[in-house]
């Protein structure tokens, strides 16, 4: 399977419309045409700052804490193997193995890959999905951005959205 150039992006976050807009984490998907096939490709992707992930591991361990009869130690491992992962490089990627699958036959498994920013723009978007497929021996892409029909905007991202907004309309 040869890729093509252009890799479509399909995102319902405020980074699809904004390429400035800085957040947490997005999930993305991306599709491309294969060259040589012209089989349709799709891979998704959950693109996570350093920000979300120590969030997340925060939780998990006072949940551990607090509800000893769930075992949370699977979870917590798999942060600390992230937090390993942005420690020693700028990206890190789990288990990426085999995980561009063809449309037609299987659904798509959510990748997760992890960043060492505190936050995600649409440029730091690209390079974390280019990391992904730089593995698979694909090295010269540029990304299109579908415009989304919906936006997901979640409450701790109302003021960066109403700055946003303030600086667009020139206030």
């Amino acid at each position: 399977m040869k890729l093509t150039n252009e890799i479509i992006v399909d995102c319902n976050g405020p980074i699809a419309i904004d390429s400035k807009w800085k957040s947490q984490w997005e999930d993305v998907q991306l599709s491309w045409i294969g060259k040589l096939d012209k089989e349709k490709y799709n891979i998704s992707l959950r693109l996570i700052s350093k920000t979300s992930l120590e969030r997340a591991q925060k939780f998990n361990l006072e949940m551990d804490g607090k509800y000893v009869h769930q075992d949370w130690s699977n979870i917590i491992n798999e942060y600390k193997i992230a937090i390993g992962g942005i420690t020693t490089g700028k990206i890190y990627i789990e288990d990426p193995a085999d995980r561009i699958i063809n449309i037609h036959t299987l659904p798509a498994n959510v990748i997760n890959i992890y960043t060492q920013k505190e936050f995600i723009d649409r440029n730091e978007a690209e390079e974390m999905a280019k990391a992904l497929i730089k593995l698979h021996g694909f090295n010269d892409v540029c990304f299109k951005w579908n415009k989304p029909k919906s936006i997901a905007i979640f409450d701790n991202c109302m003021d960066q959205l109403f700055e946003r907004y303030l600086e667009l309309m020139n206030y």
